[in-house]
């Protein structure tokens, strides 16, 4: 997740990568046998509530009338459930004017504690819910500074779908590797010769000159998986040593990371015209064999669909994760997960109805459950999935309309709990590895998550954009790397040094309670 104000979705590359997995809230499971039962009554005023949820769609829209899967969650539930389907691209737009209306659904995802967010929780437009999570038994073991980071002026006001705490890790063509008689590279220094094979060795056998070395976009979404060692070039907040956070571009190994990169365009080692490329573009290269590196979410980039994709090309596609290399000064290790990916918000409203405020917990609740969980991934059996040797697999039915495209909150990724339904025995392996890969050495995680600097509200889309361009333009040759003390000065002059006294402020408060 970015700062506040920036949207999740850079990271959504990830998301768009594993579209059937987020489509159902990132749930995953084991093969236990799931049904209808085991579920709840009506509200305990004996009422049968209505329930609306708008949640974030990534992928093909589910049934909302008629369906199989909403029907199976009423029953389990003890509700009418109206589900509010909306595609990403248009999901912030649609809060906004959500909002704005008044009428807002009982359950309503927000993506990210971002600026709007605060504003309307400032305003007393969300329910409070920390005087609540004691009585649920899920909801009360999910991590103190989970909740620490969804408190603001003292409140929490919503229930996080919960996510697996590895983020970003690189993962390496292993054929390419194997065909050159490579090692895995240890190393920055490794690492830049082995995407200069990529580049000039004909890694794909083809007698062409026409792969690179890493899979770059000209917004960087790859930089957390490539300079994870380096904590640097992250549009995130991280400790300075000294008390406080200071900002990924201004870590002390940005500079070197920004001279790696502008010696490795000059080399060829990037895609010539990598600056028009969005993440999902670059993803696009690597699956088609065109680059063999790229700075990849950890399990939600091994996807059925993205593998089917490189095995249309290449038959042969083998992939690793490649183990945090050991940076300058000897740190290895990726950046951390926070342990969510948005949260349900609540009306203020609904405060006059504390039965239904109950039944709506209680709901989510069941879901990051292990029974309610297993029950929304699967549905109901011989509906929505079926019996194979001894394992469960999703009817067609339960692909179009089964309970896991109606999911809310979710189980945390973990264990067997990072499947999707479709995952093979190979992918399994892989998406096990990244997970241990992502997790080695000494893994950090962004500290700006939950705060909130008004300035960075106004002017922070503004100053992450310049210093991206800034930073092109240096990897471009169009300035030396020795601008870059100038671009961070200037990014200070405008607005970058309230931004850091603001943050920390905020930062050095979270951390007093």
């Amino acid at each position: 997740m970015k700062l506040p104000g920036k949207k999740v979705l850079s990271l959504i590359l990830a998301c768009t990568m594993a579209a059937s997995l987020l489509a159902a809230c990132g749930n995953g499971g084991g093969a236990k046998e799931s049904n209808a039962g085991g579920g709840q009554s009506a509200g305990e005023d004996g009422k049968k509530y209505s329930v609306s949820a708008m949640n974030i769609l990534f992928g093909a829209a589910p049934p909302t009338t008629n369906s199989t899967g909403i029907k199976a969650i009423e029953d389990r539930y003890g509700i009418e459930f109206k589900y509010i389907p909306v595609a990403a691209g248009d999901y912030t737009n649609k809060v906004g004017v959500t909002v704005a209306s008044g009428d807002m659904p009982d359950l309503m995802l927000m993506e990210d504690p971002n600026a709007n967010y605060f504003n309307w929780a400032g305003s007393g437009m969300f329910l409070p819910i920390e005087d609540y999570i004691k009585d649920y038994p899920n909801l009360s073991k999910i991590p103190q500074e989970i909740w620490d980071m969804l408190t603001y002026e003292g409140h929490i006001y919503g229930v996080p779908r919960l996510r697996g705490i590895p983020f970003h890790a690189m993962v390496i063509r292993q054929d390419w590797l194997d065909k050159l008689g490579l090692k895995m590279p240890a190393n920055y220094d490794e690492l830049y010769e082995v995407m200069k094979a990529f580049t000039l060795s004909d890694p794909d056998g083809n007698g062409k000159k026409d792969t690179y070395g890493f899979a770059l976009d000209g917004t960087f979404s790859g930089f957390n998986g490539l300079f994870g060692s380096y904590r640097a070039l992250r549009f995130g907040w991280f400790e300075d040593g000294q008390g406080g956070i200071t900002h990924g571009y201004m870590m002390p190994n940005a500079k070197d990371a920004v001279a790696f990169l502008a010696r490795g365009y000059k080399d060829g080692l990037f895609s010539p015209d990598y600056t028009i490329k969005k993440g999902t573009q670059a993803d696009e290269d690597f699956l088609t064999g065109k680059a063999g590196i790229i700075g990849n979410w950890a399990y939600t980039a091994f996807s059925k669909a993205r593998f089917d994709k490189a095995y249309s090309v290449n038959k042969d596609f083998r992939v690793a994760s490649v183990p945090p290399l050991t940076g300058p000064d000897g740190y290895k290790g990726y950046g951390k997960y926070h342990g969510f990916y948005g949260f349900f918000v609540m009306p203020a409203s609904l405060g006059k109805d504390e039965d239904k405020v109950k039944k709506l917990l209680s709901i989510l609740d069941d879901q990051i459950g292990d029974e309610g969980a297993e029950f929304m991934k699967w549905g109901v059996e011989n509906e929505h999935h079926k019996q194979e040797n001894g394992q469960n697999v999703l009817t067609d039915k339960g692909l179009i309309e089964g309970t896991g495209k109606y999911v809310l909150t979710n189980h945390a990724a973990e264990g067997e709990w990072i499947y999707n339904p479709d995952d093979w025995d190979e992918l399994k392996k892989m998406k096990d590895e990244n997970f241990k890969v992502a997790m080695e050495g000494e893994p950090y995680s962004d500290q700006s998550i939950g705060l909130f600097s008004p300035t960075y509200s106004e002017k922070g889309k503004e100053l992450d954009q310049f210093l991206t361009d800034q930073v092109n333009k240096i990897i471009l040759g169009e300035r030396p790397v020795d601008d870059y003390d100038k671009i961070i000065q200037e990014w200070k002059g405008r607005g970058g040094e309230q931004i850091i006294k603001e943050f920390n402020e905020a930062y050095q408060k979270r951390k007093q309670g």
